[in-house]
């Protein structure tokens, strides 16, 4: 390119007086006023109109950013603490942040912005007029700052952006250019298709997104060279930009992304989630990061990619950034976590943000001279972006850095005066400040040397370059329409291909119901109209089926959402390619669904054996299949919720079977409900499947009508249930059914469109909204001590302090158990900080534990091949260590070396896979159950109860896991207090938890720190944590190793796998486990002082890179031994460990641990037998063999281990049943009421059903008197008829709306549940009865609510005793089906087959219930289908409380024959008024049926693949 003199094109990204505000209440905008400026003093407020708005405005500012740019070719590292706004600032710069149409110019706003965006800047008036085009200075003309022109302005979701954001000078609101493809933002969420391989990921995002700058940039090039005479002189080169125009050029864009992001050997390997067994948590990172990648964007937002990655990775992949930034003359700004300084070097600019504002933004060489001028400077062996992360955190980090000034040399911007603008120096400024705040650091910035140069990059021209329509695309797409349609029909094909369980679950239910009809309905003849009757119940309850598959496919859609969202939002496809592809891979389904039902059906019944009639009726089935699809995905893309989307479906389901004409006729529909009669597409399905069968040849002349040109005896029925005749009507109906479909999928298309994710939470800032909540009222807190923090260390910064918490009393003190344990450097840590005063918290220090020495050997993994059937891929290759009390060992290695597998292993959870090896608890071979309670397991996902506060996780932890000997119930909560202190939790003791991702609940950090503090309360002897630090800062980082070292220092057994350590934090370790790619290990022994051993080792292996003082071992360490490394020296360093001395140590060391059990190990086990539970079993060591996770050793380890198996035995928990059980009970009943979204849905659900069946069947209940042609009144059989039809339809379709909207949360407790199972903190039978008793409350509010409703609409008998009874029946209707619904998910392993189970019961228990089909009528062989089915209890029951006591009542029933409407419902019904109690004791039965489902399912089954 530079022979024929072609640059790269680049983008300049410009933002002016750039400012987001979250749109709320009063108090909220006053909070916000305060904490973006806490320390402003009444001086300064008096003499400058704050730049955040009065309280009185009712907004609160989460960004303002000022004005600023970005030149390409440079890469800028973005700092801050959490709560600083970098993601705000991220999605704002990439046009993520709101759309663009919700932009506008209002001159109003204008003002405030000039005002707030020159205030915020602190500019003086020869400055403010380059930066930002102020007109005149502090002055101005008014306080509006002279009349600014209006600048732009949108609301969206609660967020207000005032401001401008240009790429080369061109605005980002669609006007010039497509931002979404010349911009890539990489979120911090992980939302990918768990069933697509990583290479299908990738594949998909290329494709859709497209290479055509590349091509064309190529085509130029090639165009250049060949007016000038050039011939290619590199064939491999030429060869590669050739395969830019061929039909690979994706695989080859997905090839070259991988290798650079380290993720090309996993590219067959599904991503996977918390049920699917897939990539790892940084792997998963990569791919999120991969999938903007191959588009070849030229502006690069990216949101701390580097989470889960060891040092290696996370530098390599900034180096190739680096690269291609300098290659391709890209714009990226990254945030990154715990950044190592070789990282910090790949970067060309720095910006650190505090507060919402931008306090630096210049030269990475820049960034410590200007921070030395305001008196404030790192610590010894402190790295900068450590020191960023924590210098404007709060006035007690600040003051770790506060240096005298004579310390510091003269500022490195000072002018020949010596001073900046001839005042004070910074200098002696920041010296006399006891707390820089965020706004006074940026006014000191804009003073500054990098401070002025952005002022003068800013008054410069845009950038702009010839060929820059390569970079800022025009067109919306970067694939054609065939290629995105192909690219997205493709997915969608095989995603059904990876998921046959839905398919098949679908395809079963439909089969057994065709069964069921086909069985029970056999070869019905056509001499009356109770035939027709007949046939009118089977076309009824084919329609109901067909509807019901819907409800398989509803969940799933509604959960793919979130994937679709994010490429929506990146121009990968339209709304309308992935609606269409999405419901046309529906129509397989639904045709194999229609033709094996209504093959079966058809010919079984007996329907008119005639072609066209038969295809009319398949035909309909379709129709009706397609149009319940369509629905579903409808409900699904406006709700957006899976509850939602189940009980809306269930609600539509009922309104379509009660006014389709059959359980009502058309002609007895009341007037206000005949328009839904009108519209509801059952009906004209039914209308017309019915006039298809009963108007043909073989029904015979009615009696009484011309057998010539009379009407049959199926008109005839048609004609007395209101059904038209005409053969108009049939094809009206296809009609009508298929259009309603086509605009329901036009619906969807449309919410697909305009709808984004929900927001589950009041705030609306984005993805670091709640980020910024907590930490800036965490700083806000903080703030208000301003007094005292100058040269004053923060304790809670002290290293390695240990915590002295007082034990209860009459207790024995943990230090009576631990004094000889200490390792050497805990017991150096505690002398070092036995004068320091100790603070609030501990980690169960206090408290009495049994130390743990773990000792393993040999231990081995394999799990099938993902590739190659029949062979085992192994993970974990003879690894052997020993972890030990007071001890705390890192686990490290390359990505994929097996860390987790290992800790997954030693853990015991695994539920999948071959695992082998000996492992020893204090000498002894472990038993799972009972080393589960005295583990602690803090796992890479953060698994929580979302509707639980911090504090209530917390102490249910405590509760459940702490025997009370050990932690009186009266002192639980003092305890997790002062836990929450460690972790500095306080400020968020009353903060919902929340699902994660956007706008839901706790920060990812405060996830975290949750997630570590949950395991650390429950007072573990040994505890297993899987990348602690991963998603957090350096600094909370150091506050999560701090408390864990605090752990250690009690003498409890510490094992972390960690992946970017700083300085400080490896200095806290003890030990090293190291290993390698393949489950091998490389070094396992003690670090040293400054990890002087590891580095000795290594540094002794011929050939490696000379160790460097200034350097971090950890990022040495991973970098020499990379598999990189290795290839490059020839060597392998499993073999050359193997092969030294230390390692020899290290197995004298194990073989120590694994002898056979001694007498010392049985009295070690004896002294900790008083204090929690024995763990070990008193059997001789052996190795053992799990599969599937389930243990498998000698025999008499595995005689103990039957001894005690998970669940039972003393030992196993720490709390009784009946503790548990209460502890359970009362999360279970405070999260119930939480979930606003599951209880509002029944409860609203309920309230229409209510009204609907009340307004349906006005006053039916008891209007049983009709006139009859006899001297005297008597009753109607028809009106009979109409209370038990209004019976059927109160008894069903309410509770079903309970089992299909309960489905889906119950799944989601289900996967917190597998996590406290592990854990060991309850019995899962006792779990599954909080789980069934926490619905009694709002059950029995929700019965009494629609009983009142229905009871009084309806008009039953106005009887207290008739009145109960009722209310009795319906209640334990619900109850039952709440309880189905738990209990089939609890069964099955997906809510599909669930929903498929439940659907079946539904359809086979409505069908012969007694009310379709009269017992008399059933089948010998489907009687047991009367007699287990609990509607036909709860109608009976109800029909006898209301009607089985009318003994004085009679009943014409034609033919002048009279009888009691008592003796007609027990002839009739088969129903007697005394089996009332009876029918409460058989469906408690049912009840006690469901909840053994339940039990089953949660106690026998574990489906989650891990």
């Amino acid at each position: 390119m530079q022979k024929v003199g072609l640059t790269p094109p680049g983008v300049e990204v410009r933002w002016d007086n750039l400012v987001v505000e979250a749109l709320g209440h009063k108090a909220a905008a006053s909070t916000a006023a305060k904490r973006l400026d806490p320390t402003a003093d009444d001086t300064a407020a008096a003499a400058k109109p704050s730049c955040v708005p009065k309280p009185h405005s009712q907004r609160r500012v989460i960004l303002d950013a000022g004005s600023g740019v970005l030149p390409p070719g440079r890469m800028c590292l973005l700092l801050g603490p959490p709560g600083a706004g970098r993601t705000t600032l991220l999605r704002a710069l990439s046009g993520q942040l709101v759309p663009k149409s919700a932009y506008r110019s209002n001159a109003k706003d204008a003002t405030a912005n000039g005002l707030a965006g020159r205030l915020f800047r602190g500019l003086g008036p020869d400055l403010a007029q380059n930066a930002v085009g102020v007109s005149s200075g502090d002055g101005g003309s008014g306080e509006d700052g002279g009349g600014r022109s209006s600048l732009p302005v949108a609301e969206y979701n609660g967020l207000r952006v005032r401001g401008c954001v240009r790429y080369n000078g061109m605005p980002t609101n669609g006007s010039e250019f497509q931002v979404a493809r010349a911009a890539a933002y990489v979120g911090q969420t992980e939302n990918n298709l768990p069933e697509l391989t990583v290479g299908e990921t990738l594949e998909f995002a290329a494709k859709c997104q497209g290479a055509e700058a590349a091509k064309r940039l190529i085509d130029l090039l090639r165009e250049r060279e060949a007016a000038a005479g050039i011939q290619p002189d590199d064939a491999d080169l030429d060869h590669l930009l050739g395969m830019t125009h061929g039909p690979n050029t994706s695989a080859v864009v997905v090839q070259l992304v991988a290798r650079m992001l380290g993720i090309d050997h996993v590219l067959d390997t599904l991503v996977g989630n918390e049920m699917i067994k897939g990539i790892s948590g940084g792997q998963k990172r990569r791919v999120t990061l991969g999938e903007m990648a191959v588009g070849l964007a030229h502006v690069n937002m990216l949101d701390e990619i580097t989470n889960g990655l060891d040092a290696a990775y996370a530098l390599s992949i900034v180096k190739s950034l680096r690269n291609m930034v300098e290659y391709t003359n890209a714009t990226v700004v990254a945030t990154l976590l715990q950044p190592s300084p070789e990282v910090v070097a790949c970067f060309h600019d720095v910006m650190l943000m505090a507060g919402g504002r931008i306090t630096f933004f210049g030269p990475v060489h820049a960034f410590l001279p200007f921070f030395a001028s305001l008196g404030l400077a790192p610590m010894r062996r402190q790295t900068m972006a450590d020191f960023a992360q924590e210098v404007l955190a709060s006035p007690a980090d600040q003051s770790r850095y506060r240096v005298a000034p004579d310390a510091i040399g003269p500022p490195a911007n000072a002018n020949a005066n010596g001073g900046a603008g001839g005042g004070p120096t910074p200098v002696a400024w920041g010296s006399r400040r006891k707390w820089l705040s965020p706004r006074r650091v940026r006014q000191a910035f804009d003073a500054s040397e990098p401070g002025r140069a952005l002022a003068e990059r800013l008054a410069a021209p845009p950038h702009s370059d010839p060929l820059q329509e390569l970079v800022l695309p025009t067109t919306k797409f970067g694939a054609s329409r065939t290629t995105m349609w192909a690219a997205v029909l493709k997915r969608e094909v095989l995603l059904t291909v990876r998921n046959p369980q839905f398919f098949i679950a679908g395809v079963v239910q439909v089969l057994l119901t065709a069964f069921l009809l086909s069985t029970g309905f056999v070869r019905l003849s056509r001499n009356s109209n109770n035939d027709a009757n007949l046939f009118m119940s089977v076309v009824f309850l084919s329609l109901m089926t067909i509807f019901m598959g819907g409800f398989n496919n509803g969940p799933v859609y509604c959960s793919r959402l979130p994937v679709f969202y994010k490429q929506r939002d990146n121009h990968f496809l339209t709304p309308t390619a992935y609606a269409l592809n999405a419901t046309l891979l529906r129509l397989p389904e639904v045709f194999v669904q229609t033709i094996t039902f209504g093959v079966m059906v058809y010919f079984s019944v007996g329907f008119t054996p005639d072609a066209g009639r038969f295809f009319l009726f398949m035909l309909n089935l379709l129709v009706s299949g397609f149009n319940s699809a369509t629905l579903f995905h409808f409900i699904g893309a406006v709700t957006r919720s899976e509850v939602t989307t189940q009980g809306l479906g269930a609600v539509l389901l009922m309104v379509n079977t009660l006014v389709s004409g059959f359980p009502i006729a058309r002609t007895s529909i009341p007037g206000w409900w005949i328009w839904i009669y009108w519209l509801s597409p059952t009906s004209w399905t039914l209308r017309s499947m019915l006039i298809t069968e009963l108007t043909s040849p073989a029904w015979p002349a009615a009696e009484g009508s011309d057998a010539g040109g009379g009407i049959s005896v199926g008109e005839d029925a048609l004609l007395a249930r209101g059904f038209h005749t005409e053969w108009k009507w049939v094809w009206a109906g296809i009609g009508f059914v298929a259009g309603i479909s086509l605009l329901q999928l036009a619906g969807q298309i449309a919410a697909l469109t305009w709808l984004g994710p929900l927001r589950r939470s009041h705030g609306a800032a984005g993805e670091e909204h709640d980020d910024e909540e907590d930490a800036l009222s965490r700083n806000s807190q903080q703030l208000s001590t301003d007094n005292g923090h100058n040269g004053q260390l923060s304790k809670r910064h002290q290293p390695h302090q240990v915590i002295n918490v007082q034990p209860p009393v009459g207790k024995p003190a943990a230090a009576a158990i631990v004094t000889d344990m200490k390792s050497p450097s805990a017991a150096a840590s505690s002398g070092a900080a036995g004068g320091a005063p100790s603070e609030p918290g501990g980690s169960g220090s206090g408290m009495a534990f049994t130390p743990v020495t773990f000792a393993f050997k040999d231990v081995c993994y394999h799990v099938p091949h993902p590739s190659d059937q029949g062979k085992q891929l192994q993970l974990l290759n003879n690894v052997s260590g020993v972890f030990r009390p007071g001890v705390l060992t890192s686990l490290m290695g390359a990505s994929g070396a097996g860390k987790t597998t290992l800790m997954d292993v030693l853990a015991g959870r695994k539920t999948g896979g071959k695992a082998s090896g000996l492992q020893l608890v204090n000498g002894a071979p472990k038993r799972r159950g009972a080393f589960a309670r005295i583990m602690g397991y803090v796992e890479q996902v953060d698994v929580h109860n979302p509707y639980t506060t911090v504090e209530e996780a917390l102490l249910f932890s405590a509760r459940l896991r702490v025997s009370s000997d050990v932690l009186p119930r009266a002192e639980v909560r003092s305890f997790v207090r002062r836990m929450m202190g460690v972790v500095e939790l306080e400020p968020l003791a009353g903060a919902v938890i929340g699902a994660g991702g956007p706008g839901s609940g706790l920060s990812t950090e405060a996830r975290k720190r949750l997630t570590i503090a949950v395991e650390l309360v429950a007072n573990p002897s040994i505890v297993f944590m899987d990348e602690p630090t991963t998603g957090l800062d350096a600094r909370a980082a150091a506050l999560v190793m701090r408390a864990v070292r605090n752990t250690v220092a009690t003498g409890r057994t510490v094992v972390c796998t960690i992946h970017q350590p700083n300085r400080e934090i490896m200095d806290g370790f003890d030990e090293l486990l190291l290993l390698k790619p393949g489950g091998r290990t490389i070094f396992f022994g003690p670090l040293g002082p400054r990890q002087a051993s590891l580095i000795g080792y290594l540094s002794g292996v011929p050939g490696t890179a000379e160790y460097e003082s200034h350097l971090n071992p950890a990022d040495w360490m991973l970098e020499v031994t990379s598999p990189a490394a290795e290839a490059a020296l020839g060597i392998d360093f499993a073999d050359v460990w193997d092969a030294s001395e230390p390692a020899r140590a290290a197995n004298q060391l194990i073989d120590e641990h694994t002898a056979p059990a001694t007498a010392g190990a049985a009295a070690a086990a004896a002294n900790g037998a008083g204090h929690g539970p024995s763990v070990a079993a008193p059997a001789p060591a052996a190795a053992f063999d799990v599969e599937s996770g389930q243990k498998q050793a000698a025999p008499e380890a595995a005689t103990d281990e039957d001894a005690a198996p998970d669940g039972e035995g003393g030992g196993s928990y720490a709390q009784p049943s009946p503790v548990q059980l209460w502890v359970l009970l009362q999360r279970a009943l405070v999260a119930q009421w939480r979930n606003t979204q599951y209880n509002g849905m029944r409860f609203a659900v309920t309230f229409i059903l209510a009204w609907a069946l009340g307004s349906l069947y006005w006053g039916r209940g008891n209007n049983r008197q009709v006139p009859s042609v006899r001297t005297c009144l008597s009753s109607s059989v028809v009106a009979v008829m109409d209370i038990m039809g209004v019976l059927f339809s109160a008894l069903l379709y309410a509770p079903l709306v309970n089992m299909m909207v309960v489905m889906p949360v119950v799944s989601a407790e289900r996967n917190i549940f597998y996590r406290e199972k592990a854990s060991g903190m309850y019995r899962p039978a006792v779990f599954a009865a909080a789980q069934g008793l926490a619905e009694m409350p709002f059950l029995v509010v929700q019965s009494i609510l629609y009983v009142i409703i229905i009871y009084t609409t309806v008009h039953f008998e106005f009887d207290s005793a008739k009145a109960m009874w009722f209310w009795l029946y319906v209640f334990l209707g619900f109850v039952f089906f709440t309880y189905l619904g738990m209990g089939a998910i609890n069964f099955a392993p997906n809510i599909p087959a669930a929903t498929a189970t439940a659907s079946l019961f539904i359809l086979t228990w409505n069908m012969f219930c007694g009310f379709v089909i009269a017992r008399k009528d059933i089948h010998p062989w489907y009687l047991w289908a009367y007699y287990f089915n609990p509607p036909t209890y709860m109608i009976y029951g109800c029909a006898v409380s209301q009607m089985g006591d009318l003994v004085t009542e009679t009943i014409d029933t034609g033919d002048d024959e009279t009888m009691s409407v008592a003796q007609y419902i027990r002839d009739t019904f088969s129903y007697d008024y005394s089996y009332r109690g009876w029918l409460v004791l058989i469906l408690v039965g049912f009840v006690v049926f469901a909840r053994a489902m339940s039990y089953i399912g949660l106690t026998r089954f574990n489906y989650q693949k891990r």
